[in-house]
């Protein structure tokens, strides 16, 4: 077969094209930025802003400290195991600008809180100023439940929409998003009403349907109520932060939520059992040059719960992501009795001394 000089000369030049555009998608060096496989954990890229066109890191990697663990909800969406409350502060904006440069992606509001619209704001400024969308933010506010004595049930139950509806457009106006991925039922001074938190959470179960909520859950009830509810509920929640202390035992009531699939959220108030007396838990800050914070955080994340924390400091902020981020670090990991000496020390509970942020 004979072929013409002019075929040859267009072949090569097909080589030549092929040889360079191959040249382009040589395997590049792993990029410490990226996110994991889908699975049950895995990691957020939490600062996009110093990625390239192409998705890869520029100056060879995350700024320190800053990929933050996550867990996944039943529903498939994932939520990072540190949250910003925004709820037990008043958070400044200053203070929301470095939580988001320091890399917290995770953030509750509660009502009455007046810095939504801010934290909103610095959102929406983030993302117009990096790669970063809304999916890579994880955004959950609450409302309180109330017991209310009105004549008919049929007012309870409208009375009980309004509110519930009024406070989901309020909060997705102000944060400047179409939806939440999650919404919390807050314990009230009269959770033992079973029959009105019923109509409460039938009520928030049914903005799933609309599309502003993502996911809705239970915050602050003791561990006997929430199984009554679910044992009648129509939709089980997916995440559920309970009343800890002598009401809540992670290794049981725990194990009840996990066999429904439900993520565990624990509050900022981790109280540390004799601190200053406990020459173990000492030895151990001592010996891993960590804070009893940073222990009390570890813990936490090896139990695979996600923290609602409270920082005051742009230190304390760093810290907290510092540990989110290396909670997987094979080397910074608590292994043998380091769990038990936290574990007699730790107590989760609703009251005292705080030596969490």
């Amino acid at each position: 077969m004979k072929i013409s000089s002019s075929s040859l000369v267009a072949s090569l030049a097909l080589v030549g094209v092929l040889t360079f555009m191959l040249s382009r998608f040589e395997p590049r060096p792993a990029d410490p930025c990226s996110l994991h496989p889908p699975g049950s954990r895995g990691k957020i890229d939490c600062y996009r802003g110093i990625r390239d066109a192409d998705g890869y890191s520029s100056g060879g990697g995350c700024l320190e400290g800053c990929d933050s663990d996550y867990v996944r909800l039943r529903n498939g969406a994932r939520s990072p195991v540190l949250l910003f409350d925004m709820s037990c502060q008043e958070a400044s904006s200053p203070k929301i600008a470095s939580a988001l440069e320091s890399g917290y992606r995770g953030f509750h509001v509660g009502e009455g809180n007046s810095a939504e619209a801010e934290l909103g704001n610095a959102i929406v400024a983030l993302a117009q100023n990096s790669h970063e969308g809304r999916s890579d933010f994880f955004l959950q506010a609450g409302i309180m439940f109330k017991s209310q004595n009105l004549q008919t049930v049929e007012d309870f139950k409208a009375s009980v929409k309004n509110q519930v509806i009024s406070r989901v457009d309020d909060v997705l106006k102000n944060l400047q998003t179409e939806y939440l991925d999650s919404f919390m039922l807050k314990r009230g001074k009269d959770d033992e009403d079973a029959y009105a938190l019923g109509i409460w959470w039938d009520e928030i179960a049914l903005i799933l349907k609309e599309s502003k909520v993502r996911a809705v859950g239970l915050s602050g009830f003791k561990a006997g109520v929430i199984e009554s509810l679910m044992s009648k509920a129509e939709v089980l929640p997916f995440i559920v932060e309970p009343l800890l202390g002598n009401h809540f035992d992670l290794r049981n009531e725990g194990l009840f939520l996990r066999e429904h699939s439900i993520v565990i959220q624990v509050p900022p108030l981790v109280k540390m059992d004799s601190y200053a007396a406990d020459d173990d838990l000492y030895a151990l800050v001592d010996s891993r040059h960590e804070t009893v914070e940073q222990l009390a955080l570890r813990f936490a994340f090896s139990k695979g719960l996600v923290v609602l924390t409270c920082p005051q400091t742009e230190e304390e902020i760093k810290q907290n992501i510092f540990v989110a981020g290396t909670s997987r670090d094979p080397e910074l990991a608590l292994v043998g009795s380091q769990y038990d000496t936290i574990h007699e020390a730790i107590q989760w509970t609703g009251g005292g001394s705080w030596f969490t942020h």
